[in-house]
């Protein structure tokens, strides 16, 4: 029922996806307005998560919006004086993401820090149309007038990801350049913990994706200046 209603509240929310996602046919995106609501319906009813996140609503300054890598991070013992709040979902994809956004706007944090796309690049799809949909995510956030910061998409280890790696770089190019053009603060959450050669360097990582305790220590580190200062 709860998450019915969510959807309901948020039907001028679809039809402006729906507006939007018309050029992605260039890109030859064969996920129309339509599917990704269902599917994001669909992955949503069956996380407990997103229940979770409908009912509590904890005071919060600093929100960190993103999938299982967000998720997984205690960002309550990294920023222990701060009113820093995890709304990260495990597998979660950037073209989901525009349809949880009234579980993030009503907390009325003053910076939200987007991270995904990983996961919509493991789904085999173009940079071009994860950025398309990245583009919309923060149109939407800011719409609600929120203050965003874009961090760049996390790479993966090359010898577990194969040719993705590449993918992930083209779409952080996107979004570097797109966060310019707009003046919106970017970060680089891959610069310490991955080389050129082989991305996420294997120090860091306990799959070739996700992060080891100093891959969040490194994390914390590039976005502690938006947060303590």
């Amino acid at each position: 029922m709860a998450l019915n209603l969510f959807f309901l509240k948020n039907i001028s929310l679809f039809f402006t996806f729906f507006i939007i996602s018309i050029p992605l046919i260039c890109y030859g995106d064969t996920m129309t307005a339509d599917s990704k609501m269902a599917l994001a319906k669909e992955f949503y009813k069956k996380d407990p998560q997103f229940d979770f996140f409908n009912i509590f609503e904890p005071p919060a300054d600093y929100v960190m919006f993103g999938d299982s890598i967000t998720a997984s991070a205690m960002w309550n013992d990294i920023f222990p004086n701060q009113k820093i709040i995890n709304r990260g979902i495990v597998g979660d994809r950037i073209y989901q993401m525009p349809y949880r956004i009234f579980q993030i706007t009503k907390l009325k944090p003053k910076i939200i820090f987007i991270n995904g796309g990983l996961n919509d690049i493991n789904d085999n799809r173009l940079p071009e149309e994860v950025f398309e949909d990245y583009k919309f995510l923060v149109k939407a956030l800011e719409a609600k007038g929120s203050q965003i910061v874009i961090q760049s998409t996390f790479e993966c280890n090359e010898k577990i990801c194969g040719k993705k790696l590449s993918k992930i770089r083209k779409l952080n190019s996107y979004l570097y350049d797109f966060a310019n053009k707009n003046n919106i603060r970017f970060i680089n959450v891959n610069e310490e913990i991955s080389s050129l050669k082989i991305g996420l360097l294997p120090e860091y990582t306990r799959d070739g994706y996700h992060l080891l305790s100093n891959g969040y220590l490194a994390w914390s580190k590039k976005i502690a200046p938006f947060i303590l200062n």
